[in-house]
């Protein structure tokens, strides 16, 4: 017999096999509510194998575990019998999904079984969470109406420090040292573009996946925009990414100094804010009108003024970023750093209320722990 869930201990178990502290969508839409949801006093950790299954337990799974490119097809099919068995000893099931997977564009092996594993998890999910309104809305329409849907943004990263890092790791560590070396390589860089009278711009993120468009590929659809943009003003564009031989391929001879500099969780955040005004350009597509605000939140909350390509996400935003006509905005941000510093304040001040990780850690609270 099931026992009720007022019974038993409410507890909630993120079911994923190989936590990487790496991947951004585990830090904002795992780690970080799991953090605030500890200090709240809730029982809320990883799943571990031999814990009780009951009604007072729910557990997460992220949509992206049953892909391909997360784990293998054996791993995946697991993980998907695990929850269903799950449901039939009472316990609540939740999955979190950050992209929209069925904006896949070209041919991967143990896709089609990926997306079929994704329906069967959303057939037993009591809901599912999604990061935008916009992706909620696709996966409605991909798996019926009778499909809860509750939406939750990502919330603010300030920091990437993680459990694992003691003092003697961070201080004897030599790749942190390597990584402090390039990043001082790139502030001696800055620093004489500065005397050149040249505005530091970034562009920051994953150089792409191998299932839709996007990633650093899009600042090459700004090129005319930058190189009009300096010939009037002169400026300077750092890229923050994770593939060397993508920039050598495509962003040379470009008349303005462009410097590489390798993603490391360890850097990343003091690099950014050595620049004053971030690029968020996106190609329009099924999979990018999907995606969440959290490089817009992130560039604001680092205090970046943010140049973007609209998105559906980025709505709520549209009174403290510059969006879209790249050169008139870009401009405006350079000659006038006083409404740029303005708009900055702002936007930090918007971006602490609407995305503090206690308001989003709160709406998970609701998910997870809700009497209804």
């Amino acid at each position: 017999m099931i026992e009720s869930q007022s019974q038993c201990e409410r507890r909630v178990r993120w079911v994923i096999p190989n936590p990487n502290p790496r991947s951004a969508s585990l830090r904002y839409r795992c780690l970080y509510p799991m953090e605030e949801l500890k200090k709240a006093g809730r029982s809320i950790g990883f799943w571990k194998e031999g814990e009780s299954i009951d009604a007072g337990l729910t557990l997460v799974f992220e949509a992206w575990s049953v892909f391909p490119t997360v784990n293998p097809l054996s791993t995946a099919e697991a993980l998907v019998i695990f929850a269903e068995q799950a449901v039939l000893k009472g316990a609540r099931v939740v999955v979190d999904n950050c992209d929209n997977q069925f904006a896949c564009s070209t041919e991967i092996d143990g896709w089609s079984s990926g997306l079929e594993f994704l329906r069967r998890l959303a057939g037993i999910a009591q809901v599912m969470v999604c990061c935008s309104n916009a992706l909620g809305e696709e996966m409605r329409r991909q798996f019926g109406e009778n499909l809860k849907i509750q939406v939750i943004d990502d919330g603010l990263e300030s920091s990437l420090l993680l459990e694992s890092d003691s003092f003697w790791k961070r201080v004897l560590s030599p790749t942190r040292k390597l990584a402090w070396l390039w990043a001082l390589h790139l502030l001696i860089w800055l620093g004489f573009n500065r005397v050149g009278k040249r505005t530091p711009l970034v562009w920051f993120g994953s150089h792409g996946n191998p299932f839709a468009n996007g990633g650093m590929l899009d600042l090459k659809g700004k090129a005319e925009v930058l190189i009009e943009l300096n010939s009037r003003y002169p400026i300077s564009l750092t890229i923050i990414s994770n593939n060397r031989k993508k920039f050598d391929s495509n962003f040379q001879g470009w008349p303005f100094p462009i410097h590489y500099i390798e993603w490391n969780r360890v850097t990343f955040h003091s690099i950014l804010r050595w620049h004053q005004i971030a690029l968020i350009p996106s190609v329009d597509n099924e999979f990018t009108r999907c995606k969440s605000s959290n490089r817009l939140t992130l560039a604001a909350f680092h205090g970046l003024a943010v140049v973007a390509d609209p998105m559906p996400a980025y709505l709520p935003y549209n009174s403290v970023i510059a969006n879209g006509d790249w050169l008139t905005n870009l401009e405006r941000l350079i000659i006038c750093p006083g409404e740029r510093e303005k708009l900055v304040a702002k936007a930090r001040d918007f971006v602490c209320q609407r995305n503090a990780k206690e308001l989003i850690a709160s709406q998970w609270d609701g998910v997870f722990f809700s009497k209804k």
